[in-house]
């Protein structure tokens, strides 16, 4: 399934650093966050996890699949033709996402 990169937070960190520090180690890119969007719990048989979306642009860097042995590809798609299978952490801030941006046209209007 398609996803948007992310992983653990350490002991001590914040969640914008973890996000950095994860974008860094897997994609090898610098990002200036820009705007949290929302959150996402994620509960199954055995464990309880909390995905946290993020709107970011890259800073610095050229994007590469740091981590092949975790991850077959790295793609961007345009939001007007996304694939099926993206997982649904990232569906929903992608809807979050463009929501917001449906929102900010309309009061310009």
């Amino acid at each position: 399934m398609w996803s948007r990169p992310g992983g653990t937070v350490e002991f001590g960190e914040t969640i914008e650093n973890a996000l950095k520090r994860e974008i860094k180690e897997e994609i090898g890119v610098d990002i200036e966050i820009i705007k949290f969007l929302e959150y996402t719990e994620l509960i199954d048989k055995d464990k309880h996890w909390i995905a946290f979306g993020f709107l970011a642009k890259i800073k610095a860097g050229e994007v590469k699949n740091l981590e092949p042995h975790k991850h077959e590809d790295i793609r961007w798609f345009p939001l007007n033709d996304l694939p099926e299978n993206i997982t649904p952490y990232t569906k929903k801030s992608i809807e979050t996402y463009l929501n917001l941006k449906n929102r900010k046209r309309e009061n310009k209007d």
